[in-house]
């Protein structure tokens, strides 16, 4: 501001500083955002870097500050904070950090590029898991390639979402099947509810106004998802409906392997499993899988219904969602909240059921 008052060797040396103590600031931000680290610390690490990148490095190109951003160690260790750490919050804001080193290669600065096929095979291969940290890492790595990828227009963008939850629809429909053959190894090796939870982060980066050309393959996939959700929930009804799911045979935490004659009593249905797996499942297994399968279709059934039911914005002339598909959702939520006895899975039910 007060760049006429120095001279040019002063403004020199003042610039020369002020890199020393950029280039420093940012590697030191750099070496502090990793996997799991503490929420207010992550916060102020990568709140540093979004407002270098985005006040600084954008608006000042000739500045020599983004080869700071250009190498695959910057990109691994961000995307190692949203594919390992557990907590959402960082998850989003590395999710947010990495869109903007994407912005700034878009701005003419190269930097070094995700590979957005592996981040998919990471997606498709986590999607089968019953940990909940798994399925909460997948729906971020989906954002991630649907943001990430260098698309030209809102309904390529679309086109894209579709082809993943097409995908992710049809892996439903085969794990429900699967159910019917050996509903507890299913449930514990291909478990449906984190396809589930990718499904509803992908409809919500769905732009409705360009749905037009395409709405007969969207009416299609819509109704495949209901059908699918219903019959999951169908799967794991025994489960949740129990008059006492939280004691399948065990206390909440016992972590011992399930009874097999007791769990049949419980459940009012033959389970069969072998030797080889009865130790490796425990009545948490069941109990998580359960309730997280009546969740994240109560959650996706309401976001179907908030997000393709005539849309006020959108000029589709009819809406994407059938009123055959408006009436099987209306019944699936009368059914549960009737019958549901698992305290999480009835408040989640609710919270699908008032978005319809």
């Amino acid at each position: 501001r007060e760049k006429d008052s120095f001279s040019s060797s002063e403004r020199d040396e003042i610039t020369k500083r002020y890199m020393s103590f950029l280039e420093w600031l940012i590697k030191f931000c750099l070496d502090n955002t990793y996997s799991n680290k503490h929420f207010g610390s992550f916060l102020i690490t990568t709140s540093t870097l979004l407002h270098i990148i985005e006040h600084i490095t954008l608006e000042n190109p000739h500045l020599p500050v983004a080869p700071f951003f250009n190498s695959k160690r910057v990109h691994d260790s961000i995307l190692s904070c949203l594919v390992i750490d557990t907590f959402e919050d960082n998850k989003k804001l590395a999710l947010k950090l990495l869109f903007a080193l994407r912005h700034t290669r878009q701005n003419g600065q190269e930097t070094h590029d995700l590979s957005l096929d592996q981040l998919g095979q990471v997606a498709y291969q986590l999607v089968n898991s019953v940990n909940p940290a798994h399925s909460l890492t997948c729906q971020y790595v989906f954002k991630l390639i649907i943001g990430y990828e260098e698309i030209s227009s809102d309904v390529h963008k679309n086109k894209l979402i579709y082809k993943h939850l097409d995908r992710l629809v049809s892996l439903v429909e085969s794990g429900v099947r699967e159910t019917r053959d050996n509903f507890i190894l299913t449930l514990k090796h291909n478990a449906i509810f984190p396809k589930l939870t990718c499904i509803r982060a992908l409809l919500d980066e769905i732009n409705i106004k360009q749905l037009e050309s395409d709405k007969c393959d969207w009416k299609n996939l819509a109704g495949r998802l209901v059908t699918a959700s219903i019959e999951a929930c169908q799967s794991v009804s025994s489960i949740v409906c129990n008059m006492n799911p939280e004691t399948i045979g065990h206390l909440p935490m016992d972590q011992e392997p399930i009874d097999i004659h007791k769990l049949s009593e419980n459940l009012d249905r033959s389970v069969q499993i072998s030797d080889a797996h009865i130790n490796t499942i425990t009545s948490q297994h069941l109990l998580i899988t359960g309730w997280k399968t009546i969740k994240e279709c109560s959650l996706s059934m309401g976001a179907l219904c908030t997000q393709l039911w005539w849309p006020k914005d959108a000029n589709l002339g009819e809406p994407i969602l059938e009123s055959n598909h408006i009436r099987s959702i209306i019944e699936f939520f009368k059914h549960y909240l009737r019958n549901l006895r698992h305290r999480g899975a009835f408040e989640q039910a609710y919270n699908g059921f008032i978005m319809v």
